[in-house]
């Protein structure tokens, strides 16, 4: 991510053509993952093949474009309704949001340990954890509510208007622990059900989208965004309590 930003920012200062922006972004980004992944390779110990790894990871990559795709259309349908001004807004309120979700690397921290495991066997330990996490939380999301203003004062002080939009998204968080039911539904290659709460999660955002942003400008997506979330962390978590 460091290597990509110092060479993608130097373009999108030079440059205002979005194809050159493009292409370098799709570039590093290639590059460097690639780089990466031969680095890893070499240092793989375990020879052991997996027959089912490499089908399993198609639909997962099929999978997780579902919503990636979904989560690009907000912003679409806010310009066309709200115009340009409040895409800002939005983004300078979501943005940050999405970037402190990944300071809790959950999800890859759990699958690779979950993967050693039978999760039959160890259910209540997990949806202990989960409790755990999601206790911890609260005291984040409350100091980061109290500290927010004067973050957006001293780094974003053009959009302060985006403060209480962030401060609402910042209930996203809650669902962050949930990611080790997530990556307990991947161990046990629960194909079928990971399509269904992607798939549901999705639809249901975008028809909230359209719905919501009309009648409630930016609050519509936010509300849109948190429900949507939300559903499908519980999809899984009725999934989990099921396997």
């Amino acid at each position: 991510a460091l290597f990509s930003a110092l060479i993608l920012i130097p373009v999108i200062y030079l440059t205002d053509n979005i194809f050159y922006i493009i292409i370098t972004f799709l570039t590093v980004h290639t590059l460097f993952n690639g780089i990466f992944l031969l680095k890893t390779l070499k240092k793989t110990q375990n020879q052991e093949i997996d027959d089912s790894a490499i089908p399993f990871g198609k639909h997962l990559s099929l999978i997780n474009s579902i919503p990636s795709f979904v989560n690009h259309l907000d912003k679409v349908i806010l310009w066309y309704f709200l115009g340009p001004v409040q895409v800002a807004i939005y983004s300078f309120s979501y943005n940050p949001i999405s970037k402190i979700q990944t300071l809790f690397p959950i999800f890859q921290l759990a699958l690779p340990k979950l993967g050693e495991k039978n999760i039959k066997d160890i259910k209540e330990q997990i949806l202990e954890k989960t409790k755990k996490l999601f206790l911890l939380m609260i005291p984040i999301i409350i100091i980061l509510y109290f500290l927010s203003s004067h973050f957006y004062q001293i780094l974003f002080p053009e959009y302060l208007d985006s403060v209480i939009y962030f401060q609402a998204f910042l209930l996203l968080l809650l669902l962050v622990p949930f990611q080790v039911t997530d990556s307990a539904l991947i161990v046990v290659l629960k194909k079928k059900q990971l399509y269904f709460s992607n798939i549901a999660s999705s639809l249901l955002k975008l028809l909230l989208f359209l719905i919501l942003i009309p009648l409630f400008n930016i609050w519509g997506a936010v509300l849109a965004i948190i429900l949507a979330n939300a559903s499908k962390e519980l999809i899984n978590l009725y999934y989990f309590y099921k396997i």
